[in-house]
């Protein structure tokens, strides 16, 4: 039930993330992200990291990983993450 709840809640809350998706799409090309595609953890820091939601990524040790992962490749890549204020965050019970 409780996964039933979060997925609504996902579905729902993806319409008033319209804004944020669209910067993200913009600040992500998808040629960049498909380079990574058979690398889990580098795609996790491109979409995490240009999102700015490296500090809501859930677990704890690959939140690290990933931070640094997406420190090399903003610097790699010349990247600009989004305005983190354009999320409207997700509530979950």
């Amino acid at each position: 039930m409780k996964r039933y709840i979060l997925v609504c809640s996902v579905t729902t809350d993806l319409a008033s993330n319209n804004e944020a998706m669209e910067a993200l799409a913009y600040a992500l090309p998808y040629k960049l992200l498909a380079r990574y595609l058979d690398h889990e953890k580098q795609c996790k820091a491109l979409i995490f990291g240009q999102a700015a939601l490296i500090d809501k990524y859930p677990n704890e040790e690959e939140r690290e990983q990933i931070r640094a992962e997406y420190a090399f490749l903003r610097h790699k890549h010349s990247l600009e993450p989004i305005d983190s204020s354009l999320w409207r965050r997700l509530r979950t019970a």
